[in-house]
């Protein structure tokens, strides 16, 4: 019934945003332009469009190649839905997406979705989609601010083939109720500096709370002790890491323990952020495929998604497109760089 209602008010072109909170009663907000149509017009053209008499297509959205007209690709709800229940839809061209673009410059695109708020498991999802994305250069996801940045290359690929394959990552992703656990290890650690200089040098009587926050903040080093000692029964630099932490509590050396535990702790993330970025790197050279293609039908090149092309149609290749599907040529020239493929370093005529 929602996707319904979304699919017939959006029919609607002076349209831009839904935004729909559910509870007792079920509240809709439209937005729209109020420089250029009045409240009236508004409601007489979604009451239409909502009877079945509103057009259902939209040409391509202002600051892209004009394409022949799309009829309306609306979201799933749930890649639209967060965790409060409010569903937030944005119409941008023939798109109808839980994306909102922050900011767009060419080669350029970020954007945001409430769903992502605290799922690490979404944003690894979309990850895993961009990284085997011809023209995606590289890409940053970020759960707390609920957004994603993709820089791109526009000869291969277009902002609103971007938004279409984030819906499809959030539509085929595996749902998390769970929200991820608040990573505040650095945060504790920084905060636990002051404190522990205060204690050290000016107040003594902080030294109870000072050694509370260092024990607690060292808590990482016990775990991956208890993990080297017991489950894979070897010596490792934590066991190293605990011994000097109980030294210090033992001598009541708190700064200079709580000096340590900040650099594990910023250590642990530099770790983390170097596997992140070694292994986006090896997709990025091995997984990049064409997502969509150009297909000629009555002489005219549409823009579909590769999934739809189907055996015997005709596929446009144009100078630094990569060859999207196994085929004859039928008309033209090139030169083909087989690489990949063969291990030729020569092209084909």
């Amino acid at each position: 019934m929602c996707l319904r209602f979304l699919r017939r008010a959006f029919a609607a072109e002076e349209l831009r945003n839904i935004t729909i909170v559910n509870g007792h009663k079920a509240i809709a907000d439209l937005h729209f332009d109020t420089h250029r149509h009045s409240v009236k017009q508004v409601l007489a053209r979604v009451a239409d469009c909502l009877e079945g008499e509103g057009a259902t297509t939209t040409p391509g959205a202002p600051g892209h190649p004009e394409k022949p007209p799309h009829a309306l690709v609306v979201a799933p709800i749930a890649t639209a839905t967060d965790r409060h229940g409010v569903i937030r839809y944005h119409r941008y061209g023939h798109v109808v997406t839980g994306w909102q673009v922050i900011a767009h410059t060419h080669g350029s695109l970020k954007l945001k979705n409430p769903v992502l708020y605290r799922r690490s498991a979404l944003c690894e999802a979309i990850e895993r989609e961009l990284i085997s994305v011809l023209g995606v250069d590289r890409y940053q996801t970020h759960s707390l601010r609920c957004s994603v940045h993709i820089h791109y290359d526009p000869r291969r690929i277009g902002a609103l083939s971007l938004i279409e394959i984030l819906d499809g990552a959030l539509a085929t992703a595996e749902r998390q109720d769970a929200l991820d656990k608040l990573d505040l290890d650095l945060t504790i650690c920084t905060a636990a500096l002051p404190v522990a200089a205060a204690a050290q040098f000016a107040v003594p009587a902080l030294l109870p709370v000072a050694a509370g926050l260092f024990a607690y903040t060292a808590i990482p080093c016990f775990k991956g002790a208890y993990e080297v000692l017991v489950k894979e029964r070897r010596l490792g630099i934590d066991v190293l890491d605990s011994i000097v932490v109980l030294g210090c509590l033992a001598t009541l050396q708190i700064f200079p323990g709580a000096v340590l535990a900040w650099c594990l702790s910023f250590g642990r993330l530099l770790v983390k952020k170097t596997e992140d970025n070694s292994k986006k790197l090896l997709l990025n050279a091995f997984g990049k495929q064409p997502r969509f293609v150009w297909l000629v039908q009555e002489g005219v090149e549409i823009e579909v998604p590769l999934d739809r092309v189907a055996q015997g149609d005709i596929v446009a290749v144009n100078t630094g497109d990569m060859v999207p599907v196994d085929g004859h040529i039928v008309e033209g020239m090139a030169m083909i760089d087989q690489q990949a493929l063969t291990g030729e370093s020569t092209p084909a005529e």
